[in-house]
């Protein structure tokens, strides 16, 4: 899949996850399927570790596309799916994005924070792994509690962020998951999005 492709393919799943946020239970069963299809397809893309063959006969590893850049520095990318201001349905989604430049030396993690959460953040499973198209994907973030005090998240925003965290916040970050944190002064916040939890 080539960049135009994924990106008629995020452009088209947006339409039709509007659509089925709009007629609900009503939402045609192929309209479904083709949803369920093109995340498929994406989430293949953002996965996909692609290798190439080896002058000493078998496969190398991973052609990586950011090896001419410095070790230190800012890393550029972005969240690509969900889309600002998303509905969601359930307490989990799966986040998928890219990233333009990318340091090496650092970790990259997706953390997410409710509203009038005062600035605290929950950094989310471990940190990315990223393809040699520096594309990368986070399965099953939380947007909040389970039930029964899930309830109460129900319509709530939430703040989704992609950061870059330096060496010297590795610890706090991949110690925290279940614990809300302040984000550190050796972690940089590159993009970020919001989406609303809408059901359980």
């Amino acid at each position: 899949m080539d960049d135009e492709v994924r990106k008629a393919h995020l452009r088209r799943l947006q339409l039709l996850e509007l659509r089925a946020a709009r007629e609900g239970h009503s939402t045609p069963p192929q309209v479904i399927m083709e949803i369920e299809s093109i995340e498929k397809d994406l989430k293949l893309y953002y996965t996909k570790k692609e290798y190439r063959a080896s002058p000493y006969g078998g496969w190398g590893p991973p052609k990586v596309m950011f090896e001419n850049l410095p070790q230190d520095g800012f890393s550029v990318g972005h969240i690509e799916y969900p889309f600002y201001n998303a509905d969601v349905h359930g307490r989990t989604c799966d986040v998928m994005g890219k990233f333009d430049k990318f340091v090496r030396s650092s970790e990259h993690w997706i953390a997410v924070s409710p509203d009038q959460a005062y600035g605290l953040w929950w950094p989310q499973g471990g940190c990315l792994e990223v393809n040699s198209k520096g594309a990368w994907y986070a399965c099953n973030v939380f947007l909040g509690r389970e039930l029964p005090d899930g309830i109460y998240d129900i319509d709530r925003t939430f703040e989704i962020g992609l950061y870059q965290v330096n060496p010297r916040a590795k610890d706090i970050f991949s110690k925290s998951s279940d614990v809300g944190i302040h984000i550190p002064s050796d972690a940089y916040l590159i993009h970020k999005i919001i989406v609303i939890r809408r059901s359980q």
